[in-house]
């Protein structure tokens, strides 16, 4: 009989310890399975920069494959190649993450999820699919992703349809050109028109939440980049004003949170600001008003 109890009880932790790691899991996932998620994934020894969006509303991913040598501008650091951002980052340990911020950066994109395999190679799409069933059995890899999210992630991957864009379709569009000196650059208008039709945010669109933007940063242009960032989410910018004052921090205040509940949680997984406040927006005639701070200059 003590034998069998004991048995007993050591089912019962291990059972408790298994639903305690689960929940764990579930808490600091940052994939939803109503929203896009995007992600960068770099193989290739760090030089091979992609950007994944799973869309779970048409069920499609979408994989657009930079060319290592593509010339890339950030407002913090100036002009790099975009084959090189991981080498950057990692001299603050930091590889991945850098990455992420930057491509999210010039892309005017949300990009919340990072992945890397420095051993990764084949084409993106086989490299991808082999990465993410790593993350899900082993933490060897370098990424922000639970098990959770590696194993959602590997779900959709499998069973939606897949695009890949590279190089040649992106000269094709116009959204990168390459000079006589074979340099490339990104067209900035052309990215963001496209970056605006092909990663709308159905998830967040539907909401229908209105947001006014006010620039207390000092930096010229950043509330209209904020813009284009929030356009690009998936809300609805109806202004941009500069402040009157300059901040360090960038204050949200929201009219009603109930109404805007996943744009709320997907702001508080893309942006690293301080929580949001609740208030009176009607002056703005806004759902949501931002006042951007200098620490808004890390996104770009």
């Amino acid at each position: 009989m003590n034998l069998r109890w004991a048995k007993i009880m050591v089912y019962s932790i291990l059972i408790m310890v298994v639903i305690g790691v689960f929940i764990k899991e579930l808490k600091a996932s940052i994939v939803s399975p109503e929203t896009r998620f995007n992600l960068v994934y770099i193989d290739e020894g760090g030089k091979r920069v992609s950007v994944v969006t799973i869309d779970p509303v048409e069920e499609k991913v979408m994989i657009i494959t930079y060319p290592e040598k593509l010339a890339i501008t950030s407002r913090s650091v100036g002009e790099y190649e975009i084959g090189s951002l991981y080498k950057l980052g990692s001299y603050k340990s930091r590889g991945g993450e850098f990455a992420r911020r930057k491509v999210q950066g010039f892309m005017r994109l949300p990009i919340v999820g990072y992945l890397v395999n420095l051993d990764g190679s084949d084409n993106t799409l086989d490299s991808l699919k082999k990465s993410m069933m790593k993350a899900i059995w082993s933490h060897k890899l370098e990424n922000n992703l639970t098990t959770i999210d590696a194993y959602r992630l590997t779900q959709a991957i499998g069973s939606y349809s897949t695009k890949n864009v590279a190089e040649e379709e992106l000269i094709r569009a116009g959204l990168i050109v390459r000079d006589e000196d074979e340099k490339l650059s990104y067209n900035a208008p052309a990215l963001s028109n496209y970056v605006g039709k092909s990663f709308f945010d159905w998830g967040v669109g539907r909401e229908g939440v209105t947001v006014s933007i006010i620039n207390e940063s000092g930096e010229s242009g950043l509330g209209s980049d904020m813009a284009e960032f929030l356009d690009n989410m998936g809300l609805d910018v109806i202004t941009v004003k500069s402040g009157s004052v300059i901040s360090d921090t960038t204050r949200t205040v929201v009219k009603d949170p109930d109404a805007s509940r996943a744009t709320l949680t997907f702001m508080s997984r893309v942006f690293n600001f301080k929580p949001y406040e609740l208030g009176d927006t009607a002056e703005y005639r806004a759902g949501i008003v931002m006042w951007v701070g200098k620490d808004a200059l890390e996104l770009f």
